[in-house]
């Protein structure tokens, strides 16, 4: 008994770790996340080329940041983001920098991937109404406050306090 419920652990820690950060190929044989991602996967050199350039480089406005970190508590987030795509490859990465700078800790974000046709293997994007990518969608108590869709108006960190405060 002990060793097929250690079988059934091992199975589902399997199962569950393949939902993430997956890999395919797009139609130039390049490769393209898929689905729930993690933080992690922007280590990967196929993405880290791009990913680590653009937040090494991103320097966030400091009395936004400050406003940021004393009005986000109890805000969530999702990216829905194309890897494909050049405003998800220069926003995402900003956005991060952005969140660290503030100490929000990765492992609440949602982070979701979609090809081309902004959609995934498992419809993890549905429901979502995503045009554009990236979408950042923030929440608070499971409604949404807002989001900035493919381009912030003024900059991401400013876009994003906006949204946290209310304020239009």
């Amino acid at each position: 008994m002990k060793s097929f419920l250690t079988f059934i652990f091992l199975l589902s820690i399997n199962v569950f770790s393949q939902d993430k950060n997956k890999i395919i190929e797009d139609e130039n044989s390049e490769p393209m996340l898929i689905g729930y991602c993690t933080r992690e996967i922007f280590n990967d050199s196929a993405f880290a080329s791009w990913f680590n350039p653009e937040y090494e480089n991103y320097e966030p406005d400091s009395a936004a940041i400050k406003m940021l970190k004393e009005n986000i508590d109890d805000i969530d987030i999702t990216i829905v983001m194309g890897s494909w795509c050049s405003d998800s490859q220069l926003y995402v990465p900003e956005v991060y920098k952005i969140l660290d700078g503030i100490n929000y800790p990765s492992d609440d974000i949602i982070l979701i991937a979609v090809d081309e046709d902004k959609k995934t293997e498992s419809a993890e994007q549905e429901g979502l109404e995503i045009e554009f990518v990236p979408t950042i969608i923030f929440y608070k108590d499971s409604s949404e406050l807002g989001r900035i869709v493919e381009l912030p108006n003024e900059s991401i960190e400013e876009d994003m306090l906006e949204i946290v405060t209310g304020k239009d």
